[in-house]
């Protein structure tokens, strides 16, 4: 399977990485993503987020995809969940743990993608069109925009408010309030970035920082990823959370050109077989019946937008057996006779290796 992403991590001005990144290759051309942000404390957070994300290897692990995507994807998160609580009856001192997550299914011969997310950490579609937060974001905030929206606050007061970052949905080992569930198909030139809200020091609106650095198409996929973290880094931002990315590109087959438009080759193809056929075989017929070669067939026509004849393959057509007795009775039929002429030429195991964690 080839390698179509690049990650990276920061801790910014935290004491500790509480982010967690990891990815697995899955039977039948399919890649699992998964990233996680801790929260509830140095040891919880880091703790819970490691927990969910290896949680979802070990179940695609055993389990695999087999098409149910959704299935996979909320069991798989279910089971994450529940080894947090099996985490919290051992350690109880850890209460108030749990992380956000996002997880992805790819597959590579589609370029389909699947995904559940739990939290505020976001991910983005870049498209030719601009970029786009595409799972919600599950955030107080977003009840603030509500209220704004229906006139009980101003835009200032939501945009103020102490509490707009508390997250109203996390992976706790206890009941998961909202989970968010999409899919979608990537073409050429998008990207799909996985991210940590440490990411969102930079600008993520339309033609904000983020973006831009995002649709510089010369750039590889590595390259970006650097120029974020590096971006990042130049804000000097003195409570830069951490941050960690995944940015996945589509595999596209170049060698896969389409068609000319209205060309249809096999049709073509057909064409011109059946003309070359036709005229051989009048041929044929016409000097059975009249002892000698015919000076009057039809002229064979070969339409403008049939393919060359290098381009046709080779097809062997049936030898014509002339009886012996057609040619006895004249004798100027034996100088018709000639030698024939040549005849046609005849004519997504060992599994893959595992992504670097």
């Amino acid at each position: 399977m080839q390698i179509n992403f690049d990650d990276a991590a920061i801790i910014g001005k935290r004491d500790e990485q509480q982010d967690y990144k990891a990815n697995l290759i899955i039977p039948d051309g399919y890649a699992l993503y998964v990233l996680a942000d801790g929260m509830g404390g140095q040891v919880g957070g880091a703790t819970a987020s490691r927990e969910v994300c290896n949680a979802f290897l070990s179940y695609f692990k055993v389990n695999g995809v087999h098409d149910e995507h959704e299935y996979h994807l909320r069991l798989a998160l279910k089971e994450s969940n529940a080894r947090l609580t099996d985490v919290l009856r051992s350690k109880p001192e850890m209460n108030g743990m749990g992380c956000t997550v996002i997880a992805m299914l790819y597959q590579q011969v589609t370029n389909k993608y699947w995904f559940i997310s739990v939290g505020d950490s976001p991910l983005y579609l870049q498209k030719r069109g601009g970029i786009t937060r595409i799972n919600e974001n599950h955030a107080y905030y977003e009840e603030l925009l509500d209220s704004v929206k229906d006139g009980g606050i101003s835009q200032q007061v939501a945009d103020e408010h102490p509490d707009r970052h508390a997250i109203t949905s996390a992976v706790m080992g206890k009941e998961i309030k909202l989970v968010d569930y999409k899919e979608g198909v990537l073409k050429k030139g998008d990207l799909l970035l996985l991210a940590s809200d440490g990411v969102q020091t930079l600008s993520d609106s339309v033609g904000g920082e983020l973006e831009r650095i995002l649709a510089t198409e010369e750039d590889s996929i590595s390259v970006k990823v650097k120029k974020i973290i590096s971006s990042i880094e130049l804000k000097d931002d003195p409570l830069q959370d951490n941050t960690t990315l995944i940015l996945i590109e589509p595999i596209i087959n170049e060698k896969q050109k389409p068609e000319q438009p209205g060309f249809d080759r096999t049709a073509n193809v057909k064409v011109l077989l059946a003309a070359i056929l036709s005229f051989i075989l009048g041929g044929a017929v016409m000097y059975l019946w009249n002892g000698k070669v015919p000076t009057n067939l039809p002229i064979l026509v070969v339409p403008k937008n049939a393919p060359s004849l290098t381009a046709v393959p080779p097809v062997v057509l049936p030898s014509l057996v002339v009886p012996k007795n057609v040619l006895q009775d004249s004798e100027e039929n034996k100088d018709v006779l000639e030698e024939p002429g040549p005849s046609a030429d005849k004519n997504l195991v060992e599994p893959p290796p595992a992504f670097s964690e």
